[in-house]
């Protein structure tokens, strides 16, 4: 038969086991599972709403950066040479306030409208040289 400070222990390990599943530790702090926005949304105004989205996708948004001369040139060199042998590079580019990443080979280069051809597999794409950020040869 179970006295009173077993059965005390036994409740204890019970509650602590609860306590640990209730809120997952995680490095000392407590991580405790929210659901952010969403669960205030019914005491938003709509107005809000639309401010708050707006908000969210504005700090996603970038400026598209301004490169130097040096910039330029060396991405110059680094096309030309990737050009020339045929070699897998990486790009990064600037679209709809977005930067975009992507690898592959550069087929052709249009100087009539200043666009590169870009083979990553069966994917094929136009990029404008204005948008192009940076260029590294993989």
């Amino acid at each position: 038969m179970l006295n009173e400070h077993m059965y005390a222990k036994i409740r204890l390990r019970y509650i602590k086991i609860y306590i640990d599943k209730l809120l997952k530790t995680s490095g000392g702090f407590f991580m405790i599972k929210d659901r952010g926005n969403i669960k205030w949304s019914s005491l938003m105004l709509v107005e809000h709403r639309e401010k708050l989205k707006q908000l969210i996708k504005g700090e996603k948004e970038v400026l598209k950066p301004e490169l130097d001369e040096h910039i330029l040139d060396e991405m110059n060199k680094i096309l030309g040479k990737a050009l020339e042998k045929k070699l897998a590079v990486s790009l990064e580019y600037y679209k709809n306030r977005n930067l975009y990443k992507v690898s592959g080979y550069i087929e052709e280069y249009n100087l009539q409208s200043k666009e590169l051809l870009v083979c990553s597999g069966l994917n094929k794409r136009y990029l404008s040289l204005d948008n192009i950020i940076s260029i590294k040869i993989k």
